[in-house]
């Protein structure tokens, strides 16, 4: 990494002059992956040796040199978000940061992906204008969703937690909604998927109707299904929140909780227990 990072490497660029990023270079040590990264009000470039590591980095170098690229367009963003009052008010609880909505906006607004040249980069800035708007509309509803649905589901945690019959439900919710929310998760997540995580929490509403409306071992049952799987995940994420090859299996694992206990809600990607183990196990 260093020895790739000593051929590659730039600090405080705000806009892009330098020559093109390839995907990978060879050492003497193995491949490295070079990236755009994030230096707060610049960008840089430098190498790692894991390649989701790298992916995220460009993701967010590439989104805060699209930012210092289209300064007309994000200082309006910044003035007119569009995010309801609900939100405006719980942003703070949940340690929501303009600035990340911001750069959250810019990987809608260019589509989910950042090139890795120079003149790609400069045809993206002008592709760009126009869509800042939209992806703030699109990112402020999908908040305005997550928040009100949060509420609710808390509440129903807190008035079952310990409880005999229901308190093994509420530490399960309570698990994933600490995966679901975690710090800086509408960053983390990612445009598509930040866009998405309120279909989660109908998912989760739909178990809890299911709950109150059905015998209870059924719950229990599915949950006996998730469990050995998930909490091996869980126990891996608590302690590397920050590694993104665990991030991937996080969300698999979602979509399997979908298929388990909201089959009425709908499925973005089918998965199973062997494709998640699998994905563990490497």
């Amino acid at each position: 990494e260093a020895a790739a990072t000593a051929d590659v490497e730039r600090r405080g660029m705000s806009a892009w002059d330098g020559e093109i990023l390839p995907e990978q270079v060879m050492t003497a040590g193995g491949p490295a992956y070079p990236a755009l990264v994030d230096e707060g009000k610049t960008v840089g470039v430098r190498a790692f040796t894991d390649i989701h590591e790298a992916q995220e980095a460009h993701r967010k170098g590439g989104a805060r040199l699209l930012v210092l690229g289209s300064q007309r367009e994000v200082d309006y963003l910044r003035k007119k978000f569009p995010i309801g009052m609900l939100a405006k008010v719980e942003m703070g609880r949940l340690g929501i940061d303009l600035e990340e909505l911001i750069l959250l906006a810019a990987e809608g607004a260019a589509g989910g992906v950042f090139p890795r040249t120079p003149k790609d980069f400069s045809i993206l800035i002008e592709n760009a204008k126009g869509k800042w708007f939209d992806a703030g509309t699109k990112i402020g509803a999908a908040l305005d969703q997550i928040i009100s649905a949060e509420r609710e589901i808390r509440e129903w945690i807190s008035l079952h937690s310990g409880d005999r019959n229901f308190g093994e439900i509420a530490d399960d919710l309570e698990e994933q909604l600490c995966w679901l929310m975690r710090d800086n998760f509408t960053w983390n997540a990612g445009f598509e998927t930040f866009l998405n995580i309120p279909r989660r929490f109908r998912a989760i509403r739909s178990r809890l109707g299911r709950i109150a409306s059905l015998p209870l071992v059924k719950d229990l049952e599915k949950m006996d299904t998730i469990r050995p799987l998930w909490s091996v995940w869980f126990e891996r994420w608590r302690n590397k929140p920050d590694q993104a090859s665990l991030w991937e299996i996080g969300w698999l694992l979602e979509e399997w909780r979908i298929q388990t206990f909201a089959p009425d809600v709908e499925l973005k990607a089918k998965t199973s227990e062997k494709i998640i183990a699998a994905r563990l196990e490497r």
